[in-house]
């Protein structure tokens, strides 16, 4: 009887343990997130951080592992998000819902085009890309447009 018992709680274990790796995506168990602080990061993160956002204090660091890609994720007080590459080149910045982010960082045809179309509103969050950007601006519509990789207007996306 003990031996059927040991049995069934082996059985149960090992289906429990199936059960639970079966419930894990691939990105789960892909994906590794280290915790670090503002001077983990590289010096280009590091400066983009004091030119851009000075006085803001980052309240999460982390370094995520993707596959075998690796990203910087920097949350900030102010409710911003920034994602860097392993370099510390941004890739995202998204600033809290209404709020705008500082533009000194990008390309300035893709400041003109905002200005020049979409006079007195802002941008909430950019993202680059090897093909462009993709702006979002501070809209309650969140009026989505792209950009190549030379800051010129591509086109105009609905609901992004």
């Amino acid at each position: 009887m003990k031996k059927l018992s040991l049995n069934l709680g082996l059985s149960a274990l090992l289906l429990l343990t199936c059960v639970c790796v079966a419930g894990c995506s691939n990105e789960d168990m892909d994906e590794k997130d280290v915790p670090l602080t503002v001077n983990d990061l590289p010096t280009t993160a590091q400066n983009f951080l004091t030119q851009f956002f000075p006085n803001i204090n980052a309240t999460n660091v982390e370094l995520e592992e993707i596959g075998t890609t690796f990203i910087y994720e920097v949350d900030l007080s102010d409710g911003t998000e920034i994602v860097f590459n392993k370099d510390g080149d941004w890739q995202q910045v998204d600033a809290a819902d209404g709020k705008t982010i500082p533009t000194g960082f990008l390309l300035e045809g893709i400041i003109d085009y905002v200005n020049d179309n979409y006079s007195g509103i802002g941008i909430n969050e950019i993202n680059r890309s090897g093909e462009g950007y993709i702006v979002e601006l501070n809209t309650a519509d969140e009026i989505t447009l792209t950009f190549n990789m030379m800051g010129e207007y591509t086109g105009t996306i609905s609901n992004y």
